[in-house]
């Protein structure tokens, strides 16, 4: 990125991307190399076209286009996209951008920075980690749909880097720590369960669950792709991954998009070839981090590297 919400911003990881699945158990793989953290990023969105196992991607939108940090894309719906923007000086605001309009607005301009915006599961409000004037302080705040009537959730929690929702009324947590740490928090209570050690930054909510997935880097030459059930706390396996893959969104509750060193795989749960290659996007966006998908399930945003 830039800023990944770590007590001090972490470099995004950019991903050579090469094609695209849809449709059936698919698993798509990209692959990473480090930036520093003064590489400008933009967003872009493409539309996809299933065609039996893959798709076609086409209908590019630059939402962003400038010398900055635009960055952690989240759908509202299939025409409004929230992401984190550094504009005026060294914070981080939300903008919220209408594809169909081309229109940008502002919803946050605060001294403190706002990062990972994402719908409620109500979707009447939206939710950011926000990094305190301190610079070390990271809360879960909420705030209205217009950006303002800021409130701080779980007010004893601190070291937030990450998060996603795991029920109405339920949130798992990343904890910057060492090692880092998977919690789940209850909102209702302020009741916080420690699920692990040693996860991976990137926490997605699974669509049409109380669930979100992790990676789990025991084993940092073996990352596993896990799942964690909002209401029981229960972990279970969905995949092994290659050394090094991270980034993944879900289709449903059962397809889940990732990336691995520039080639795109679908998973195959076929314990003796579990991953399907595929061909590429690098040719049409260059090389992207960071995948977000829209609720259609047609509509992806990525993360470029300027």
């Amino acid at each position: 990125m830039t800023p990944r919400n770590h007590i001090r911003p972490r470099p995004s990881r950019p991903w050579s991307v090469s094609g695209l699945l849809v449709g059936g158990v698919g698993l798509l793989l990209l692959g990473a190399a480090s930036v520093t953290a003064q590489d400008a990023t933009d967003i872009v969105t493409l539309d996809l076209r299933p065609h039996h196992d893959h798709v076609h991607a086409g209908s590019l939108v630059q939402v962003t286009d400038r010398d900055g940090y635009d960055n952690q894309p989240y759908f509202v719906d299939h025409d409004r996209i929230l992401f984190s923007s550094i504009r005026d000086g060294e914070q981080a605001d939300v903008f919220r951008y209408t594809i169909s309009q081309a229109r940008l607005e502002r919803l946050t301009e605060t001294p403190e920075s706002e990062y990972s915006p994402k719908l409620t599961p109500e979707g009447d409000a939206f939710t950011v980690v926000r990094v305190e004037m301190d610079g070390v302080s990271q809360h879960l705040y909420r705030y209205s749909l217009e950006g303002d009537s800021p409130e701080r959730l779980l007010p004893e929690v601190d070291d937030i880097g990450y998060y996603a929702w795991a029920g109405p009324h339920r949130v798992a947590l990343f904890r910057v720590g060492d090692p880092s740490s998977l919690h789940l928090a209850d909102l209702s209570t302020g009741e916080l369960h420690h699920v692990q050690d040693r996860i991976g930054p990137v926490l997605q909510s699974i669509p049409g669950t109380d669930a979100v997935s992790f990676v789990d880097q025991s084993d940092p030459e073996r990352p596993v792709l896990k799942r964690l059930d909002g209401t029981s706390g229960e972990v279970t396996t969905v995949a092994e991954l290659p050394s090094g893959a991270l980034e993944h969104v879900w289709m449903s509750d059962a397809t889940v998009l990732m990336g691995h060193e520039g080639t795109l795989y679908r998973s195959t749960r076929d314990p003796e070839r579990p991953w399907h290659p595929l061909k590429g996007l690098d040719e049409v966006v260059g090389p992207f981090d960071r995948l977000a998908l829209a609720p259609s399930g047609f509509r992806l945003a990525v993360v470029t590297q300027r």
